[in-house]
């Protein structure tokens, strides 16, 4: 997947997540994603990087830890701000 497929296909992924937080290719979408999400970030004006954390942020509150695989999206959770491990060990 191209790196204008990833961000073409953020929002109907997302769309679909929030529906359903058991659809299970999110891990697959997130994973390549992550590989590339500085690159992404880099080349984005200020709107789009907006829209992209809009879309990521959505993601995250439809199903947080529980079901989409942020454990292994580091660069992800960056971008949103938020760890999953210090949040986990929080609520523990």
């Amino acid at each position: 997947m191209e790196d204008s497929d990833l961000l073409f296909y953020l929002y109907p992924i997302a769309k679909v997540y929030a529906e359903d937080p058991s659809f299970e290719w999110i891990d697959g979408y997130m994973y390549t994603l992550d590989k590339r999400i500085e690159a992404i970030f880099g080349t984005l004006g200020p709107h789009d990087r907006d829209a992209l954390v809009d879309g990521l942020m959505w993601i995250w509150e439809s199903g947080g830890i529980d079901n989409a695989d942020w454990y292994q999206c580091r660069h992800l959770q960056k971008v949103i701000g938020i760890d999953v491990e210090r949040d986990e060990q929080g609520m523990s």
